[in-house]
């Protein structure tokens, strides 16, 4: 019976020395016993002599896996996925590359980028941006060519509203465009020059970006007022024209080059060279909104202007020079009406458009006119 006994008690001790392995983390998930499982493998990372072999993270990732498909109320706060991934990540580095515990990792790991992506996208409905991207980054990390991860993670950049969010998107559509091949898009790069002049305030980084979508855009207006915002942001005009006589010079029939031209002269307060470069681009393109626009208004604020000026006269000076002042804001104000015109034709629903028209008719004495502004 003594015999027995010391069998039964070798037989306890061994079982219980085989329980505190990875191996006995593998037998409990076999056995839906989830809590011992990662109670066992979380023990066994801690021996030191199993924290060196690979075959024990490629476990520990196996175990949180499959935990992390669970949805149970009592594993919900321990990240699983993130923990699975890590674990999956440190069987590699400890493995040969060709290693099997290294192979078996690596093809583990990749089953984790559906989960990443459906966690981040309900994090993201969630409004949980931040938690969001590191989900979409680590599905980035699996796929490293694949270019849906790096979309979600700039969408959500663009979401989370600040600072970091911004670089998020930045780095994220750069890496799209410059290392996957994804189709570039004018509204991304204005929106990637917009935060970085904007809300970053980083002159290089827009410098940067702006050099980029020139190569693919070298004519887009959108592109061009971003460039033309950033250098009127710094006062930096007079640099801005000579980029953009520069560009006429190669490109003179670009009425949006001559248009900017006009603007910034405006700017100057240089009215007769603003409306010189205005009416050479309506010359190209008469039906340019803009180019209409700001020549209505260049010739409407100079009517403003001298009308005020005759108001603001003293009674000797006005009965010398009123007469005359008055004339010139007339012929100022009619001149705008041409403009104004031509863009109420070209759209009818502007409301400032609309209400600059009707003051217009108003004061010039053509209520008739005023009338058919709806």
């Amino acid at each position: 019976m003594k015999v027995l006994k010391v069998l039964l008690t070798l037989l306890a001790l061994s079982y219980h020395s085989f329980a505190q392995s990875p191996v006995a983390a593998e037998i409990y998930i076999s056995e839906n016993n989830y809590e011992e499982a990662k109670n066992e493998i979380d023990k066994a990372i801690l021996v030191e002599k199993k924290a060196l072999e690979p075959k024990t993270w490629l476990i520990r990732g196996n175990v949180y896996s499959t935990i992390s498909q669970l949805n149970l109320d009592k594993f919900k706060d321990l990240n699983c996925l993130e923990t699975a991934f890590d674990a999956y990540q440190k069987a590699i580095s400890l493995d040969k590359p060709d290693g099997k515990f290294a192979k078996s990792a690596n093809l583990e790991r990749e089953k984790l980028w559906v989960p990443f992506i459906n966690s981040g996208i309900v994090l993201y409905q969630a409004k949980k941006y931040d938690l969001a991207i590191i989900n979409f980054d680590k599905a980035s990390l699996i796929k490293p060519k694949d270019t849906l991860a790096f979309t979600l993670i700039a969408t959500s950049g663009i979401a989370l509203g600040n600072d970091e969010g911004a670089k998020y998107f930045i780095n994220t559509t750069r890496k799209l465009n410059n290392e996957l091949n994804y189709p570039k898009k004018v509204q991304n790069y204005v929106l990637m020059l917009r935060l970085a002049n904007e809300k970053l305030k980083d002159e290089n980084l827009f410098l940067d970006l702006l050099n980029e979508a020139k190569l693919v855009f070298p004519d887009d207006s959108e592109i061009i007022s971003q460039e033309i915002n950033f250098y009127l942001s710094k006062n930096r005009s007079e640099e801005l024209i000579k980029i953009l006589t520069e560009k006429l010079t190669k490109d003179p029939q670009n009425a949006n080059y001559l248009f900017m031209l006009g603007s910034l002269y405006d700017l100057k307060k240089e009215k007769d060279k603003a409306i010189e470069f205005y009416q050479k681009a309506l010359a190209i393109d008469p039906n340019n909104f803009d180019a209409n626009y700001n020549s209505g208004a260049n010739f409407y604020n100079r009517g403003v202007e001298a009308q005020n000026e005759a108001t603001q006269m003293k009674n000797e000076e006005y009965k010398v020079k009123g007469a005359a002042k008055k004339e010139q804001a007339k012929q100022f104000l009619m001149k705008s009406l041409t403009f104004f015109e031509k863009c109420y034709s070209i759209n009818n629903t502007d409301t400032q458009l609309k209400n600059i028209l009707k003051d217009n008719y108003i004061f010039l004495k053509m209520p008739e006119k005023a009338a058919l502004i709806k």
